[in-house]
C-alpha cells in the first residue's frame, strides 16, 4: 500500500478541482492575514464565492478537514510562532490570533500542542538543536529493516536525497490536523515498525518529516517540514498483512497544518522539557524510538 502526497480522488472533474482547489487557498490565505478576526462559515464562503453550504464541503475534500478545525489550527501555529519567536506576553498573542479569553486561549492551545506556552518558550532557549540531534541519531538502530514482529504498521518512509533530518510515522484517532496522536514511531534508515496498538479499529496515519535547524526555534516550527496526508487505515487484532510506505514531500498551500503537538512530543522524549506546574501534567500517550516505549505528554483530540 502506498501513502503519497498526492491530492485524494474527488467526485470532480480536473478543472473543476482546480478551481476549487483556487477558492479554498484564497479562503486559507485570507484567514492567515486575518487571524485576528472573527471568521463565520458565511464569511469564509463569500471569500470562496461560494455558498456555505457548498464551500463546506469542498473545503473538507480537499483539506481533510473542516473550516473552522482549519481555522483553529491556523491560530495555534500563529501562537507558536509568536511565543518562540518574540517576547510578546501569552495575552497578548491570545488577542493577536483571535481569542478573547486567556483562560480559553490556554486550554486550546494545551489540548492541541500538548504542553503550556510558557513551557514550549522556555524549551526554545534551553535545549540546543546540535545535542538534540546527537541523541537522535544515536537511538536509530540497525538499518534494513521491513518487519519487526510483533508490530501493527511497518513498512518505508521514503524522502527526496537532499533531505536533512528525522522522519516519524503517527497514528490518530482520526483525521483531524488538530488531533493528538495515539502513538509515533521514528524512522530507523528509512524503515519504520509500530508495536501493536492496544485496540484494533479505524485508525489514520500520517508521515513527517523533521528537518534539522542550527536554531531549537526554527526546528520546532518547521517551516521547511515534508510530510503526507492522512491516511486512513483498519488495524485487524493481528495488525496489518502488507506494509503502508510512505513518500514524503512539501506542504501544498491547501495542506491541512501538520498536528502541532508532534515536534514537541520528540523533543520530550530525546532531552525532556522545561518543569511545568502539576496542573499541566496531561496524561501519557506511547512514543516508540525502536528501542523500546516511552511516555509522551496527550489528551484526546477536540
Amino acid at each position: 500500500m502506498k501513502a503519497a502526497a498526492a491530492s485524494p480522488n474527488h467526485p470532480h472533474r480536473e478543472s473543476t478541482i482546480v478551481v476549487y482547489r483556487r477558492a479554498v487557498a484564497r479562503v486559507i490565505a485570507h484567514l492567515t492575514a486575518n487571524l485576528g478576526e472573527d471568521h463565520t462559515l458565511n464569511d469564509m464562503a463569500d471569500v470562496a464565492m461560494l455558498s456555505a453550504f457548498h464551500f463546506n464541503r469542498i473545503f473538507r475534500e480537499i483539506t481533510g478537514v473542516s473550516p473552522v478545525r482549519y481555522l483553529y489550527a491556523l491560530r495555534i501555529a500563529e501562537a507558536k510562532r509568536l511565543i518562540l519567536t518574540t517576547r510578546l506576553k501569552v495575552i497578548d498573542i491570545c488577542y493577536a490570533v483571535g481569542y478573547n479569553s486567556l483562560g480559553s486561549f490556554n486550554n486550546r492551545f494545551v489540548s492541541l500542542v500538548g504542553y503550556s506556552p510558557r513551557r514550549i518558550r522556555a524549551l526554545a532557549s534551553r535545549v540546543d538543536p546540535v545535542e538534540l540531534r546527537r541523541l537522535i541519531e544515536l537511538r536509530a538502530g540497525p538499518g534494513g529493516l521491513l518487519r519487526r514482529d510483533p508490530c501493527s504498521i511497518w513498512g518505508k518512509i521514503e524522502a527526496p536525497a537532499e533531505f536533512s533530518g528525522v522522519s516519524m510515522m503517527a497514528l490518530f484517532p482520526g483525521p483531524s490536523s488538530n488531533a493528538f496522536p495515539i502513538a509515533c514511531v521514528l524512522s530507523e534508515h528509512g524503515c519504520y515498525a509500530l508495536p501493536p496498538v492496544a485496540q484494533a479499529g479505524n485508525f489514520y496515519v500520517m508521515a513527517v518529516g523533521f528537518t534539522w535547524h542550527e536554531q531549537m526555534a526554527d526546528f520546532l516550527l518547521q517551516p521547511d517540514c515534508l510530510r503526507t496526508k492522512m491516511l486512513p487505515i483498519c488495524i485487524s487484532p493481528s495488525g496489518l498483512s502488507s506494509p503502508i510506505d510512505f513518500h514524503l514531500e512539501p506542504s501544498q498551500p491547501v495542506d491541512a497544518p501538520i498536528p502541532p503537538s508532534l515536534a514537541f512530543q520528540l523533543v520530550e522524549q530525546f532531552v525532556g522539557l522545561p518543569e511545568e506546574p502539576p496542573e499541566d501534567d496531561i496524561g501519557p500517550s506511547q512514543f516508540f524510538t525502536g528501542q523500546g516505549i516511552v511516555a509522551a505528554n496527550a489528551v484526546p483530540a477536540i
